[in-house]
């Protein structure tokens, strides 16, 4: 809880009546917001708009730094429509006025649900580079001649093997087409097998 009032009973009173068996830590200045953030990783996180010598602007701030998918709700008797919106394009879950808390528990549950969803995105995102890395260094360090194509037969990948094979460095032979590096004559054979591997591409062993 991020606030400079008592308000924050009244919060905990709503949050006990949803069900939610919790622990809190009342915050009130940038200082101590970092050594809570640092100390702890929190499930929930809401915070007051004014405050001593801060916003929500600045707690979001911070807290997305730290912990990028702890669920984020404003709660603020003081807050405009323009803040508010502001505050829900920089990350906010949501922003609920102090004169109707009965949004309070649907919006933590709101939040509960985009954060989890964040942190799955993040993950599928890391999983991802991971991934296309793990491929990357595969295809850099073997032997064989990998080539990567685009529809209209120019290239777009060129393994290094292609240095030692044919003796063009990648860099010479990305993005030329492929017909230019080969004998008019044998243009047309070269398509043929383009257009049989592209229809059936062959199995992987």
């Amino acid at each position: 809880m991020v606030e400079d009032s008592d308000d924050e009973l009244l919060l905990v009173r709503m949050l006990k009546s949803g069900g939610y068996d919790l622990s809190y830590e009342r915050v009130e200045t940038m200082a101590d917001l970092a050594k809570a953030l640092t100390a702890t990783a929190w499930d929930l996180i809401i915070s007051d708009h004014h405050l001593t010598d801060m916003t929500s602007f600045d707690v979001l701030r911070v807290v997305r730094q730290t912990q990028l998918d702890v669920p984020f709700v404003i709660v603020s008797g003081t807050i405009g429509e323009g803040d508010a919106v502001e505050a829900m394009k920089a990350g906010a879950d949501d922003y609920i006025l102090k004169g109707n808390l009965t949004r309070l528990l649907p919006a933590v549950e709101r939040g509960f649900g985009e954060a989890a969803e964040r942190k799955a995105r993040r993950q599928d995102l890391e999983a991802l580079r991971h991934s296309e890395n793990r491929f990357r260094a595969l295809i850099e360090n073997v032997s064989d001649l990998i080539t990567v194509l685009s529809d209209d037969h120019r290239i777009l990948y060129q393994s290094p093997s292609s240095e030692t094979i044919l003796g063009y460095g990648p860099d010479d032979l990305v993005g030329k087409s492929l017909f230019d590096l080969v004998e008019a004559d044998d243009r047309l054979v070269l398509e043929s097998q383009i257009v049989a591997a592209r229809a059936q591409p062959p199995a992987m062993r």
